[in-house]
């Protein structure tokens, strides 16, 4: 029985994780994969260029990456990462080989979930935080007898709220979503080009 509550609460977690992502990545302007291998985005890779050498290697029908196709056909570039991306996943799936990038998906996939959560988090903390200064609106009139508890409550559902607010933000998400974004990339150095479920040169 518990462990079919945790399984259900865990799936609605992750539903609302994923409902999540694409709003997070609408204001990121995209993934943060396809972020690092845009010349026009924001913020991109210093590697670039590395990046799309390993793109055309072990893809090499790839329609080739260049800064002129990014600012001349900017879908057609997202589409193009977005297909290379999508090979690195495939080929990165055993954790074995690619613990780096399997450590960082799950944290990311950990702190995304848990954001998604923020607004049952808060809204729990700020009933809690209520009751709490009802019931201590109770002692200071006398209605009820002085409890320290009642007082260690009020803080730690105080506590509580401003975590939730302040530190499961967007930013706490995003700078593990760029990290297993480099290491997503990262990972095509050791990849032959072959197709999936073919050895690997070297461990990431």
């Amino acid at each position: 029985m518990t462990f079919g509550v945790a399984a259900v609460l865990v799936a609605a977690a992750r539903d609302r994780g994923v409902v999540l992502q694409e709003r997070l990545w609408a204001d990121w302007r995209g993934p943060p994969t396809a972020t690092l291998m845009l010349s026009t985005s924001p913020s991109p890779s210093p590697h670039l260029a590395r990046h799309r050498a390993h793109a055309r290697r072990l893809l090499p029908s790839l329609e080739q990456l260049t800064d002129e196709r990014d600012h001349v056909d900017p879908v057609g570039s997202s589409e193009t990462i977005e297909r290379f991306v999508a090979h690195l996943r495939e080929r990165t799936r055993d954790g074995a080989k690619f613990p780096i990038v399997s450590d960082a998906n799950a944290d990311y996939g950990f702190r995304r979930n848990v954001l998604g959560l923020r607004p049952v988090g808060l809204a729990v903390s700020a009933a809690a935080i209520a009751i709490s200064a009802i019931a201590l609106g109770a002692v200071a009139v006398g209605a009820v007898d002085r409890d320290v508890r009642l007082l260690g409550a009020a803080v730690v559902a105080s506590a509580s709220a401003v975590v939730w607010w302040w530190r499961l933000s967007p930013r706490w998400v995003r700078v593990q979503a760029d990290r297993y974004a480099k290491a997503l990339l990262d990972a095509a150095e050791v990849l032959d080009p072959t197709d999936v479920g073919a050895p690997v040169r070297g461990a990431t």
